[in-house]
């Protein structure tokens, strides 16, 4: 890491910097010593070189020309100290023997001695500078190293400390945290210790679950199990290349039910509402262990294998590697946690166990959201019974109108723009609720055969006032106790369903974008099934001539983008009307 101090560095490298440095002095002092013991045999070998050329200097001096046998043996030992001496000093000269016959050539030889003197003395004073000089050097060695070391000790010291006092500060911080008397984000990043920052990072880590997973625990009943999911993607996507989190929960008759999910891509073809006998998955395996799954190579498990029809869609969002945690109660498996990504070997261990104690602390609150949306659901179920009860419509043209909402809607996300599943989820709810009022109108306009008067008419069309009424209240009755408005869209598709987009409908006489978006997918989903549908007063318009007029003839009433999403699955819903089509 650039610019930055390990501890287990310094630690590791300070003592042996110091013994290296304890041994550069050590062989600085050795050699000087080695130095100061050559310069005295220097000068002790030159000493008594010096005090045998004398003597010899005289000998010759008083041979008066005559090489006696006490000179030749004096000249012996002087060659013999001389050598000794010159392989100490590297002379360059050469002391010549007693050659001489007369007194004239003593004096020759003399000044040859005294040469060979001067150039001994000269050449042990280059010596010994040259080893002062070495000296001097080696003596600045062990000073730099000596410095060094003690530098090097102080910075060591220094950096424990302040390793020390970070410790600490991260303690008090985490006291703190921990009792909710700061926020994570105060606590201090700047550091140049490696140690340091990564216990500050686990600090900020940890600091941001404990808050994290309060902030779970209180979170009050959404109603929305998508908002639910959310809310948390972002935690999940910090720790992991997320970019897919999804429930499904056990029905009952072993069925696998898709209930949601969170997506950071548009395109997604496992569905929520998507169903699939738990038998025919790989999951039955999950439920028998209790414990997590981890995928990290869906293309490679899935070879050479029958894979379940929800894998398959997986893969093709573009799936590769999946966390898979069954949720328990009591030994019980009533659904799974799954965590996705599109990288290969995108999950460890870590990461698992991460996923799994989030689980754990939602898990209770995920069934409370699911089964309050279930209970919403059949009540709206109910409603619809009630109704069917009243009119005259069957529960053929209710199943097709929603299924033809839901089919608009799924396109519109495709095609115009994204939309959230779980308001598609409402529109398939919802939509069989849009004439919910008509149990408020009496029997003899609703039920009669032939046209309505004007003023009947005006009866009738106040079924929508009826009906947004009752699930307003409803739905503020529910504001009460949970945090979402569950029935909104309900609201939104009774009060918009006959509202035109040229502004032209009722009751309210909205126009364009001013309808809410619910209402104008119901309003075209609606109106194909009256117009293909035959009543007392009307025959059954066939598909290609019902489209043609609500593209023609009533092309102002429809939202343009609604109609082109409505055109774009309309094989999907030619699919639904042979599906259901009345006999």
């Amino acid at each position: 890491m650039h610019g930055k101090i390990s501890i287990k560095r310094i630690s590791g490298l300070l003592p042996m910097l110091i013994l290296l440095l304890i041994l550069v002095n050590l062989a600085a002092i050795s050699f000087i010593g080695v130095i100061y013991y050559r310069i005295d045999m220097f000068e002790n070998a030159t000493g008594n070189y010096f005090r045998m050329i004398n003597e010899y200097a005289i000998s010759v001096l008083n041979s008066d020309g005559n090489i006696s046998a006490l000179l030749e043996e004096k000249y012996t030992n002087l060659e013999n100290e001389f050598n000794r001496m010159n392989k100490l000093l590297r002379n360059g000269t050469v002391l010549k023997p007693p050659e001489f016959t007369s007194v004239a050539e003593v004096e020759v030889y003399r000044a040859h001695i005294r040469e060979n003197a001067s150039i001994v003395r000269t050449n042990l004073s280059n010596v010994i500078q040259r080893s002062y000089i070495h000296i001097g050097f080696m003596l600045a060695i062990s000073a730099g190293a000596s410095i060094f070391l003690l530098l090097s000790i102080l910075a060591g010291r220094y950096a424990i400390r302040k390793y020390g006092k970070e410790i600490t500060a991260g303690l008090e911080y985490m006291e703190k945290i921990l009792k909710f008397e700061m926020h994570p984000d105060f606590v201090k990043t700047d550091t140049n210790i490696v140690e340091i920052e990564q216990l500050q990072n686990s600090l900020l880590n940890l600091s941001s679950d404990v808050l994290f997973n309060r902030k779970l625990i209180e979170k009050g009943v959404h109603g929305n199990l998508d908002i639910l999911l959310s809310e948390i993607m972002d935690s999940f996507r910090k720790r992991m290349p997320c970019e897919r989190i999804a429930l499904s929960f056990l029905s009952p008759t072993g069925n696998l039910v898709a209930e949601t999910a969170v997506t950071t891509y548009k395109t997604i073809f496992l569905n929520p509402g998507f169903t699939e006998p738990i038998a025919s998955t790989s999951l039955a395996d999950v439920i028998k262990s209790g414990e997590p799954r981890i995928i990290n190579d869906l293309d490679s498990y899935s070879l050479n294998k029958r894979i379940s029809r929800s894998t398959y869609f997986v893969l093709k969002e573009g799936i590769k590697s999946s966390i898979t945690i069954p949720m328990l109660f009591n030994g019980k498996c009533l659904g799974f946690f799954f965590v996705s990504s599109r990288q290969k070997n995108a999950f460890t261990m870590e990461m698992m166990h991460y996923s799994h104690r989030i689980l754990n602390l939602l898990k209770q609150k995920f069934y409370i959201e699911y089964l309050l949306q279930q209970v919403v659901s059949e009540t709206s179920n109910a409603f619809i019974l009630l109704m069917e009860e009243k009119d005259n419509e069957t529960s053929a043209h209710i199943a097709r109108m929603s299924r033809y909402s839901y089919t608009t809607a799924m396109f519109y996300h495709d095609n115009v723009k994204p939309l959230e599943p779980r308001f598609m989820r409402e529109i398939l709810w919802y939509s069989p609720l849009h004439d919910i009022g008509k149990v408020g109108i009496p029997d003899s306009i609703l039920l009669k055969e032939g046209p309505l008067s004007p003023d009947e008419m005006q009866v009738m069309k106040n079924h929508v006032n009826i009906g947004s009424r009752v699930m307003e209240k409803m739905n503020a009755s529910l504001l009460e106790r949970v945090s979402f408005p569950l029935m909104q869209t309900a609201v939104e598709i009774i009060k918009g369903h006959h509202e035109k987009y040229d502004g032209s409908g009722y009751p309210e006489g909205l126009s364009g974008e001013g309808i809410p978006l619910a209402g104008r997918i119901v309003a075209v989903a609606d109106v194909f099934d009256a117009l293909t549908s035959r009543r007392p007063y009307k025959r059954a318009l066939p598909v290609e001539e019902a489209l043609n007029i609500m593209e023609n003839d009533m092309v102002d009433s429809f939202d343009p983008e609604v109609m082109m999403a409505f055109k774009s699955g309309f094989p999907e819903i030619l699919k639904t009307f042979e599906e259901l089509k009345e006999i």
